[in-house]
C-alpha cells in the first residue's frame, strides 16, 4: 500500500472545510504487529514530532552501538566469549526494536511489507537464540550435566525452526498467543537454568539472578497485553 506523505510515512491527508465536522474511521492491521500510534497532526506538527523522535532514537541507538563495539573490542582483547554473546544479544534486540517500530518499512523498503514481516520474524528468532546463548555462558551451563546442555541446544534449534515455519506457512503460526507461549517457555527455561545452577552451588553474582528474572517479568507483562 502506498501513502501520499512525501516523507515516506504511513500518513495521509484529511480534508476538513472550515466550520464543518466529519467522522473518520481508521482501521490498522498488520501481522506481525508494528508499533504505531495514530495521531492527528498538522504538517508542522508532524515535522516537529519526527525531528524529536529521530533525535532521541539516534542518541539511543548511538549509545547502544558504542556499547556493542566496546564489548566486541574488550572481548577480542581478553578472549571473553561472554562479552561477544552479550554484544550480539544487545545488537539483535536493538535491530528487532527498530524493525518493530517501522524504521525499515518507512525508510528502507516501503514497497515491501512482506520483506519487513519476514525480517522481524528472523531477527526475533535470532534474538531468542542469542539471549539464551548469553545466559548459557553466564550461568555456566557447561558445568551442568550433559543432558541440560542438549536440552538448551534443542530449544534454540526449535526457536529457529519456529521462525522459519512462520515464514514458510505465510503467517499461520503468527498468532499472538502462540508466539507469547513460545517466549514463555524460553523464560521458564531461563529460570529453571538459574535455579539448577543455584542448586549446584555455582558461584553466581547478583546479575545472574537479575537478568533472567527481568526477562521473565517482561514476557509476563507482554502476555498480559496479549491475553487481555
Amino acid at each position: 500500500h502506498r501513502w501520499d506523505s512525501p516523507v515516506r510515512l504511513p500518513a495521509f491527508e484529511l480534508q476538513l472545510p472550515a466550520g464543518q465536522s466529519r467522522s473518520f474511521i481508521l482501521r490498522m492491521g498488520n501481522s506481525p504487529p508494528v508499533a504505531m500510534q495514530p495521531m492527528l497532526l498538522s504538517h508542522e506538527g508532524l515535522a516537529r514530532i519526527r525531528m524529536a523522535e529521530s533525535t532521541a532514537d539516534g542518541v539511543a541507538f548511538g549509545i547502544v552501538g558504542l556499547l556493542v563495539l566496546l564489548c566486541l573490542v574488550v572481548g577480542t582483547l581478553y578472549r571473553w566469549p561472554l562479552l561477544f554473546a552479550h554484544a550480539m544479544a544487545v545488537l539483535l534486540y536493538v535491530l528487532f526494536v527498530a524493525l518493530r517500530t517501522g524504521y525499515g518499512f518507512v525508510y528502507l523498503w516501503p514497497d515491501a511489507p512482506g520483506l519487513d514481516s519476514n525480517l522481524i520474524i528472523l531477527v526475533r528468532a535470532a534474538m531468542g537464540v542469542a539471549v539464551i546463548g548469553y545466559l548459557r555462558l553466564l550461568l555456566q551451563v557447561r558445568r551442568f550435566p550433559r543432558w541440560c546442555g542438549h536440552l538448551v541446544s534443542s530449544w534454540q534449534a526449535l526457536l529457529v525452526l519456529y521462525g522459519l515455519g512462520q515464514i514458510v506457512l505465510g503467517g499461520v503460526l503468527l498468532d499472538n498467543t502462540l508466539s507469547w507461549a513460545v517466549s514463555g517457555v524460553s523464560a521458564v527455561l531461563m529460570l529453571v537454568m538459574t535455579w539448577y545452577g543455584h542448586r549446584q552451588r555455582l558461584r553466581y553474582n547478583w546479575f545472574c539472578y537479575l537478568f533472567p528474572s527481568l526477562v521473565a517479568l517482561q514476557i509476563l507483562i507482554q502476555g498480559g497485553f496479549v491475553l487481555r
